[in-house]
């Protein structure tokens, strides 16, 4: 496999559907700070990476201290993160466990997979994101969700639209004979575990 430069994330995601949407642009350029010096404003596309953002829907692991917690398997209470902005974060707490979807919706192409890690800035703040990041060819029509776990002792900032995790793209050698078709496509929004369905 070999690793997507900035301007082949970009021209997949220029074309039809797009590989990533939303996919601005205007987000690639710079601009001037009070000296007239040029900067760099938010930009997603890094030279071999993309940046991904914190979308509308979360869920929050309950704990034994909650009312609704349940002893015998994972519950989750939903978080809309429409209402939090840069001004007015949600306060990811010490300890707290968070399920994340993604701004962006993911239209893997047959000869494309990635990898989804944490971005140093955040990493470096005690934010783990667990190891459950890879995106088959065939991932489509769906956000992706993020397992957060805040390691630090204080509380971290977390809105709608901040830059968080990034995601690593790789070419495949060739085309695979199946593509993904798991229970995760068509996802709209933050999902826990989807059980198996029994027979």
């Amino acid at each position: 496999m070999t690793v997507l430069t900035d301007c082949e994330i970009i021209a997949l995601s220029s074309q039809n559907p797009p590989m990533v949407s939303p996919f601005d642009p205007n987000l690639l350029k710079t601009g001037k700070d009070e000296g007239n010096k040029e900067i760099p404003l938010q930009v997603l596309v890094q030279p071999a990476s993309l940046d991904i953002r914190i979308g509308e829907t979360a869920k929050r692991l309950l704990t034994p201290n909650d009312e609704n917690f349940n002893p015998e398997r994972a519950s989750f209470e939903d978080i809309d993160f429409s209402f939090f902005t840069e001004e007015k974060p949600y306060l990811f707490q010490p300890g707290e466990r968070l399920l994340v979807a993604s701004l962006e919706e993911f239209n893997i192409p047959s000869r494309v997979c990635g990898q989804l890690a944490l971005r140093s800035s955040t990493a470096r703040d005690f934010i783990q994101h667990l190891n459950a990041g890879w995106i088959d060819p065939g991932f489509s029509n769906s956000v992706l969700t993020m397992e957060l776990i805040n390691w630090s002792f204080t509380p971290y900032s977390l809105y709608l639209g901040k830059a968080i995790a990034q995601i690593i793209f790789h070419w495949l050698h060739d085309t695979p004979t199946s593509l993904y078709q798991g229970r995760y496509n068509n996802d709209s929004k933050v999902e826990s575990h989807k059980l198996l369905p029994t027979t």
